[in-house]
Order: C-alpha cells, then sequence, then structure tokens
C-alpha cells in the first residue's frame, strides 16, 4: 500500500528523530525541523546556511566531537548542546 505524499511529508517533518536528504554531492537538500533545531545547536547557525558536503563539514569540524555531542542529544543524555564550530555560510 503506497502512503499519500501528504501523509508522507507530514509523517518528516513531525518526526521527533532528525532527519535529513542529501543531494549526490551530499548537500543538505531536504531536512525536518528536528535536524534544523540541532543542526543549529551543534553548529550555531541553521542547515540552510551550509554551502559544502554535510561529509566535508563533519570532517572539517571534528566529526567525533560532534557525533559525540548529537549522540547524547538525541539518547536524551542531555537536553541540550552547545559546540563552537565555524562554518563558511552559504554568503562566503
Amino acid at each position: 500500500m503506497a502512503f499519500p505524499d501528504d501523509l508522507r511529508k507530514a509523517s518528516f517533518d513531525q518526526a521527533h528523530l532528525p532527519a535529513a536528504v542529501l543531494d549526490l554531492h551530499g548537500v543538505l537538500a531536504l531536512w525536518n525541523p528536528s535536524f534544523a533545531s540541532l543542526f543549529a545547536q551543534l553548529s550555531g547557525l541553521g542547515p540552510e546556511r551550509l554551502s559544502l558536503s554535510l561529509f566535508d563539514f563533519l570532517e572539517a569540524r571534528e566529526g567525533t566531537r560532534l557525533e559525540y555531542y548529537a549522540a547524547e542529544v538525541l539518547l536524551g543524555g542531555r537536553p541540550s548542546a552547545s559546540v563552537e564550530s565555524p562554518v563558511r555560510a552559504a554568503d562566503g
């Protein structure tokens, strides 16, 4: 049984689990509010400002440290996390 597009979109947008879709180059193409909130907590900016591959971003910004804090937030070990990380914005 196929789900209607509006039901699929609603389940993606309303999910508490952060989710994102990347294009073929690893650049964020679509994300839900939970991902936007987590990304903003970890980077200080919204995901729409990221102009490079998410993989390159994580590698250049000590991906292990970001992964640790993301896991802590997602698993309920802490209510939020703050990590300083410079981000190259879309406008340079």
